[in-house]
């Protein structure tokens, strides 16, 4: 069975999905709710414009844990409500392949650390700074807390709500895309849409199509979630700045101007699809006309 079609597993129909999305984004509002007003009554500072003396450890585990909230909530309506597995909404295989998720994520690791580099030796205006608490104290947070964000969108978007709407559209194509769009218009948020203008939210869209087809041809979350905890790790670990989502004691920070850059567009025309091809001749990808122009009864909603 594929990963799309995973959804049979259940006897759950539109309403079904429709209400857990809307459970796991309430979950995700409370949670924030919840880190805002500790924030305001403990800490004595605002989420929405984090001042410079707040700890960025401590920041970044408030703007993490509400994804905590939403992904138990997600994993609760699938076992209770879907009544079936966890791993159904992470891969049509028996497990979750590991093997497959540190083969995106070591990939792209080495593609953005390549950017960086070269942006180091070019511009002068990346920085290498060296704080021995708080690095440790971030690598703990990276490695324990950004997981949960990351599978959190990755399940909802990629997953269950994928394969929701898998069940209404005969052809592959339409939750494909769908699922895209949805996610880069969550991304819209984002403080770097101030800084760039709202046509990077095109940029989000594009990069979730990507990892959407890899998940569909792939049949299952590892890649795509592989990709997205690389770029999400690089981003909190590795490169910072003091205007995109994560803003914190990474290894070395981007003083450059805030400009969408030459290696996004490199990402999106060449990289991303480089990544596919190569993804596809290591998994002996087919039937691509199949998985997204068939059409089949067995994707219609019961």
């Amino acid at each position: 069975m594929s990963f799309l079609k995973n959804s049979k597993l259940e006897k759950a129909n539109g309403g079904t999905y429709v209400f857990t999305v809307v459970c796991v984004l309430l979950a995700l509002v409370v949670g924030q709710l919840i880190t805002q007003f500790l924030a305001n009554a403990y800490l004595g500072f605002s989420l929405l414009s984090i001042p410079s003396w707040v700890n960025k450890n401590t920041a970044l585990i408030l703007l993490l844990a509400p994804f905590g909230l939403g992904l138990l909530t997600l994993f609760l309506c699938v076992k209770f409500i879907h009544k079936r597995s966890f791993l159904s909404v992470l891969t049509s295989r028996s497990k979750f392949d590991w093997s497959r998720f540190f083969f995106a994520f070591f990939i792209w690791m080495v593609v953005m650390l390549g950017f960086m580099v070269i942006s180091y030796f070019t511009t002068k205006k990346i920085l290498f700074q060296f704080h021995f608490s708080e690095l440790i104290f971030l690598f703990l947070i990276s490695i324990f807390l950004l997981p949960i964000q990351i599978f959190a969108e990755e399940v909802l978007f990629r997953g269950l709500l994928f394969q929701g709407l898998g069940r209404v559209f005969k052809r592959g194509i339409v939750p494909v895309v769908l699922t895209s769009i949805l996610f880069g218009l969550m991304h819209a948020g984002n403080p770097e849409v101030i800084k760039l203008g709202g046509w990077i939210v095109l940029f989000y869209v594009s990069s979730g199509l990507f990892l959407q087809i890899v998940t569909h041809m792939d049949d299952g979350l590892e890649l795509s979630a592989g990709y997205h905890a690389a770029n999400n790790f690089f981003a909190a670990f590795v490169l910072t700045n003091n205007w995109q989502a994560f803003t914190t004691d990474a290894l070395f920070v981007d003083n450059n101007v805030p400009d969408f850059g030459i290696e996004n567009s490199i990402t999106l025309i060449i990289i991303q699809p480089l990544l596919v091809f190569l993804f596809s001749k290591r998994y002996n990808w087919g039937n691509w006309k199949n998985k997204f122009f068939s059409v089949s009864n067995e994707n219609e909603l019961r």
